[in-house]
């Protein structure tokens, strides 16, 4: 016996339609009667217990769970087919009553998480569904401008938050404080890297140490990242204005555009800018030749696949004139990247 459910990912609100199928002599059959009885419900759940039933009392096939967890169910299968004609020898067309014995089945209702994803008065949030800790669905809504509409239906962004599918929960991001302390020792390496920063050219950045190591908690976490974010960018642009000129220019190509973190979702975005922001400055030589040599050691890694969607969005934020996905009008998005015009509300 097997029991399905549709949709197969419900989340709460959603009504669940559910159905049984049985194996007889090789055939399947769907049970059209089966009795579901709702054995126990998540503790925050109104939803009441007992075989379901319409107004009628009469059994039926669907639910409308209320909150996100499991809804453990005994079902006890009756119905009447007809039979194949191998069916005991009988001819196809009799009628035979199925009887099945009950079966216990556990419909795991998921919960939908949203991100926002802000930068540069443009701002996307990304919608997960989890089920079983397991991402279920990934796309990104409530687009607030043109340009953040277009970045949601670019072909990379596409690719990147389709990533996210089938992976679990717990590790389609950074463990953030971690993530800091590489981030701190890269960095550190780099802005007296004997390549990018050479006696002659340039020399060692000793002005943007980043001194703190892994946080110990939350509040430190934020506090940290955002100590990061100073220097890290006093390291980008400082240099013209320093009598230790660490740089031949000023990286103004490479520039963070997430704000200072307030909280821990902004902080994983503002992670994400950083790590792109860092991987493509280790390695400018031109346009602005910031570095004599690309830095080709102090690496942060492979990314996690959320920073690798985030960094994606926010890139594409950061364009000027950004490649307008086929079917979407082009000029309102450039208005907006170009000028800061806003659609007309309707």
């Amino acid at each position: 016996m097997t029991v399905t459910c549709s949709p197969t990912y419900p989340v709460a609100g959603e009504e669940v339609t559910l159905s049984q199928t049985v194996t007889i002599s090789g055939t399947t059959v769907t049970i059209e009667l089966p009795a579901f009885d709702l054995t126990s419900v998540p503790p925050n759940s109104a939803v009441a217990t007992g075989v379901l039933v319409d107004d009628a009392d009469v059994r039926i096939a669907t639910v409308t769970p209320d909150v996100a967890g499991d809804y453990a169910f005994t079902v006890t299968a009756y119905d009447e087919f007809a039979a194949p004609p191998a069916y005991d020898g009988d001819g196809a067309g009799v009628v035979r009553q199925v009887v099945t014995t009950s079966e216990s089945y556990t419909l795991r209702v998921g919960e939908q998480m949203d991100l926002p994803i802000v930068a540069l008065g443009h701002s996307l949030t990304l919608r997960l569904k989890v089920h079983n800790g397991t991402v279920t669905s990934a796309s990104l809504v409530t687009s607030t401008t043109d340009k953040a509409y277009a970045a949601s239906q670019d072909a990379t962004v596409a690719t990147k938050l389709a990533a996210l599918v089938g992976v679990a929960a717990s590790s389609i991001g950074p463990s953030l404080a971690d993530a800091i302390n590489t981030f701190a020792t890269a960095y550190n390496a780099h802005r007296t890297n004997a390549t990018a920063h050479p006696s002659g050219s340039g020399d060692n950045d000793t002005v943007n140490v980043f001194l703190p190591s892994r946080p110990y908690d939350l509040s430190q976490t934020i506090v940290q990242i955002n100590q990061l974010r100073a220097v890290l960018y006093a390291h980008l642009t400082g240099a013209s204005t320093n009598t230790i000129s660490w740089h031949n220019a000023d990286d103004t190509k490479n520039i963070i555009v997430a704000p200072p973190a307030t909280d821990l979702a902004s902080a994983i975005v503002l992670y994400a800018d950083l790590w792109r922001v860092y991987e493509a400055h280790r390695v400018q030589i031109a346009a602005p030749a910031s570095h004599p040599g690309a830095d080709a050691v102090n690496t942060l890694g492979a990314v996690d696949k959320l920073s690798d969607l985030i960094k994606t969005v926010l890139a594409y934020f950061a364009n000027a004139s950004p490649t307008v996905p086929t079917g979407l009008e082009d000029g309102a998005v450039q208005l907006g990247a170009l000028y800061g015009f806003r659609k007309v509300a309707t």
